[in-house]
């Protein structure tokens, strides 16, 4: 087996340094980034898809 492979994945997942004022409100913005780039995502598929067209509007989402 491959030590240096583990020490290397143990480096970064294990070891990682963290600031000291780290807080759970960190949590609440990673998650509102995580929110904030899928709505982004489905925006830009919606956009594309959408036809603006009375009879069509409802069955192009």
């Amino acid at each position: 087996m491959n030590f240096y492979s583990i020490n290397l994945v143990k480096a970064h997942l294990i070891n990682y340094p963290c600031p000291l004022n780290i807080n759970f409100l960190w949590n609440y913005g990673f998650l509102l980034g995580i929110i904030f780039f899928i709505q982004i995502i489905t925006g830009v598929f919606l956009a594309s898809r959408y036809t603006p067209d009375v009879s069509y509007a409802y069955y192009s989402i």
